[in-house]
This record gives structure tokens, C-alpha cells and sequence, in this order.
């Protein structure tokens, strides 16, 4: 099974709303490995943003899944923007993982402008798009063989909600939707 994953971020010290507290990550790490093995996921293509992207890729190389990464600029500007901004030592297992799959050739960068309010949309088409061509490779049937995993507290913040965004995406492209939630 080729998996599309997107999902939360881990909560900023000054948010308002609860999506996913710090608190949580040993609890949506096992809950991402379940769905993972039930799954019987060959391959994970998602971004690294600090929270459910970081954790699903963990899990993926504990379980010794390919892992595919995308990321919409920058190594260097993506870390600073979306893994080190946040609660929790992110940024070392980022490295890390930036590190193994830039040696296995997984990793792509899409060279979006960063400030562009698309960018992140932008980022879900061609993580769906690629979990399409990958899963093209492994069966005839590949919309059986496609999942859309999304990682949330099970409700949309409004437009710019890059994980409904996600999900929306996913569904246009005639993914089946699994979710885990956060809260």
C-alpha cells in the first residue's frame, strides 16, 4: 500500500485552539505504526513539518517502509519555517532524516516561493500526485493500492487549513481517506 500522509503540526506555546499538544506524541507515534502495519504500507511520501510529518516518517523507517519526502523549499528555509517554530526538539531528527533520504535519492524539492499562500496547497497536489505515479509502478489497480493519511483532531480550521486541504485533494483524486486523530 503506497500512503499520501499529511497532517498537524504540533501545537505553538500561544495557541488558541487544540489541535496537537505536545503531550500527544507518544500516543499518535503508536497510533501512526498501527495504521501503518494494518495498512501493510510499502511506501510513505509526505512533507517534514514538525508533529504527525516527522512522526509518520520515524515510524516508516522503524518499520523499514521507503519513505518519499517532499518539501516545498529550501531545506533550510522549510526547518526554519515549519520544523524548529514549534514546541519539542524537531529539528535534530529532521536533519537526520533530511540526511538518509538525501542518500537514498527520496527526497524532492519543489522549489515553490515561500511566500506564495499557495505554496502548501500547492505541496498536497504533488504529494498525492506522487503517491499516484509510485503506486502506477506496483499494481494496475493503483487506486486500491493508494491511501490518503491524514493525522488531525478531526475538524477544519477554515480555508487556509492545509490538512483539509490535503484531504480535499486526496478525495478529487479518488483516494480513500484514513484518519488518526490528535485530540
Amino acid at each position: 500500500m503506497v500512503i499520501a500522509f499529511a497532517g498537524r503540526r504540533i501545537d505553538a506555546l500561544d495557541s488558541e485552539e487544540v489541535r496537537f499538544p505536545l503531550s500527544q506524541v507518544p500516543l499518535i507515534r503508536q497510533r501512526i505504526e498501527n495504521k501503518l502495519i494494518n495498512l501493510n504500507c510499502n511506501t510513505l511520501i509526505c512533507s517534514g513539518a514538525c508533529g504527525s510529518d516527522l512522526i509518520a516518517l520515524s515510524v516508516a523507517r522503524s518499520l523499514d517502509i521507503k519513505r518519499e519526502l517532499l518539501l516545498p523549499y529550501s531545506v533550510e528555509i522549510f526547518r526554519r519555517e515549519s520544523v524548529t517554530d514549534r514546541p519539542g526538539n524537531w529539528g535534530e531528527l529532521f536533519d537526520q532524516i533530511v540526511q538518509e533520504l538525501t542518500l537514498n535519492k527520496s527526497i524532492t524539492i519543489l522549489n515553490f516561493d515561500e511566500r506564495d499562500p499557495q505554496t502548501y496547497f500547492k505541496t498536497n497536489e504533488k504529494l498525492v500526485e506522487k503517491a499516484i505515479i509510485i503506486s502506477k509502478k506496483q499494481s494496475i489497480n493503483y487506486l486500491h493500492n493508494t491511501i490518503g493519511l491524514i493525522v488531525w483532531e478531526g475538524r477544519s480550521y477554515g480555508t487556509n487549513d492545509t490538512t483539509n486541504n490535503f484531504k480535499k485533494v486526496a478525495i478529487n483524486q479518488g483516494l480513500i481517506i484514513e484518519e488518526i486523530l490528535t485530540i
